[in-house]
């Protein structure tokens, strides 16, 4: 099984379980992040430990121990119960394309390219809906940069975690 240290090198936008770009990202409390189908077949694999009534998986990188909140969940309820880091997502989908588009136009079934990046929606936008969201007033205090350096800050944060 591959770990953070195992891959070294690697391309960050990789899920370190099955080095494929990250397919549906989803993030552990300990930050480490991995495909949910990936990380479902990780705890179905290796197995929930028990300790007096409370249940228990390793993360596959780090190890740490994590507890079940719901000790009848199945591995596709707890990989799912993690967060999707939306980030990664949209690098991951922009490293695999001549350009990234904009996840607010993919709503409406339109493919307009990003160019930026709001921090706290995680969602890439195109100028118009850039514009648009700062005019909001509930948006319009978000941190929005350009799509470049949020993609240039995921492999920063991905090669940092690595050490």
């Amino acid at each position: 099984m591959a770990t953070s240290s195992a891959v070294t090198g690697a391309n960050p936008l990789n899920c370190l379980l099955c080095w494929n770009v990250y397919n549906i990202p989803r993030s552990s409390p300990c930050k480490h992040t991995s495909c949910e189908e990936c990380l479902c077949s990780y705890i179905e694999s290796s197995g929930i430990q028990e300790s007096d009534s409370d249940k228990y998986f390793e993360c596959p990188a780090c190890r740490f121990l994590f507890k079940v909140a719901d000790t009848n969940a199945s591995a596709t309820d707890i990989s799912k119960g993690f967060q999707l880091n939306t980030l990664y997502k949209s690098a991951s989908r922009s490293h695999n394309t001549d350009e990234a588009h904009c996840d607010v136009c993919l709503g409406d079934n339109e493919t307009e390219t990003a160019n930026a990046w709001c921090i706290e929606c995680g969602e890439a936008m195109c100028t118009d809906c850039r514009v648009a969201h700062k005019k909001v007033r509930h948006t319009k205090k978000h941190q929005v940069v350009d799509h470049e350096d949020a993609f240039q800050n995921v492999l920063a944060y991905s090669r940092s975690n690595e050490e």
